[in-house]
């Protein structure tokens, strides 16, 4: 079956994932909803008694006629089924259950979707445009609006912190954006159940000093992930395989071995392998250059979404420069928890 564009599918979005139940216990006050996801909720608050079957032909049945005939020419007669089973993923919490949907985008928020409800970060789905979870998945179920500035000014992060109870964010929209983003909020935020996390927004820096002149590249504004491999946990900043960029931009990566919580003294391998850490830089946007030896001395470092992390670093290289020396403040962005056998 051909899968649906995302333009069309966006009425089937709100059915398969609104909420239904008592979602206003405990939740942070949605923006104002429109008439669509106001529909929506309501058909699945009233068609959703399991089994999937059952709450699948009510909703059918829920539905005006011309739009089933519309799906049904569309080849996606089973919106209803997968409206269901998006719908009992989250109530059970359990991501397997989203894998029967028939359609990879809905799948996919379906997956995220529980994630958010059941307050769970590290089940977010994977990001596609950076290592690591889906940053706005991790901000919902995180309840952390301070994560939101991991994403790109724009609308992303304005559907963040409006679905994260900041309702005016939507409003420095254009027209055509506002009402998309004020949608796309509103169903978000009947995920998010309890407290969120309103302080301000997370302090990041990073400058380096090549050769007496200074460059303050923007690698730390996205904070930091700390990956699992294994038992041990990797800090990556930065992505080393895209350094180069237009404009001359300088920019900074690197990926330490954590052995130890807190404070510590990193050395630094020109070899990547499992138990190395490296350091990559670019300078002038062109070519990358990678350290030979060097440390990076990190002066705090807190294990928690949001957490702080501060370092300083002199790494030395073949060629010139010899020596770059540099200073950062950053925080986690994401986090992945280490398998319970490695306690």
């Amino acid at each position: 079956m051909r899968e649906p564009s995302a333009l069309w599918i966006l009425p089937v979005v709100a059915f398969a994932l609104g909420g239904c139940g008592d979602d206003d216990a405990g939740t942070v006050a949605p923006p104002r909803e429109t008439l669509v996801v106001q529909e929506a909720r309501a058909a699945m608050a009233e068609a959703s008694p399991a089994p999937a079957d059952s709450c699948a032909r009510d909703l059918a049945e829920r539905t005006p006629a011309p739009v089933r005939a519309t799906l049904g020419e569309l080849g996606y007669d089973a919106v209803f089924s997968d409206a269901c089973l998006a719908q009992e993923a989250e109530r059970q919490g359990d991501a397997s259950v989203c894998e029967g949907l028939s359609v990879s985008t809905l799948r996919e928020r379906c997956v995220s979707r529980v994630a958010i409800a059941s307050g769970s970060p590290s089940q977010c789905p994977e990001a596609r445009t950076m290592s690591g979870h889906d940053p706005l998945c991790v901000a919902l179920a995180g309840r952390d609006r301070r994560l939101c500035g991991v994403l790109s000014v724009g609308v992303d992060r304005a559907v963040c912190e409006a679905a994260l109870g900041r309702e005016a964010a939507c409003n420095r929209m254009h027209d055509a954006d506002r009402d998309a983003c004020v949608t796309r909020s509103s169903e978000l935020a009947s995920h998010v159940h309890g407290e969120v996390r309103t302080t301000p927004a997370l302090e990041t820096s990073l400058t380096m000093t090549a050769e007496g002149r200074t460059r303050a590249p923007s690698s730390a504004d996205r904070g930091v992930r700390i990956a699992a491999r294994g038992c041990t946990r990797r800090l990556l900043l930065g992505d080393a395989a895209h350094l180069t960029a237009p404009f001359g931009l300088a920019s900074i990566a690197f990926e330490l071995v954590l052995t130890r919580e807190g404070p510590s003294e990193i050395g630094l391998s020109s070899l990547p392998s499992d138990a190395a850490s490296t350091l990559a830089v670019s300078l002038d946007g062109a070519r990358t250059l990678r350290a030979n030896g060097g440390s990076v001395s990190l002066t705090r470092l807190e294990t928690e979404l949001g957490g702080r992390v501060e370092g300083t670093f002199r790494a030395t290289f073949a060629g010139e420069p010899s020596v770059i020396d540099g200073s950062f403040t950053t925080f986690v962005r994401d986090l992945d928890p280490l398998p319970s056998a490695c306690e």
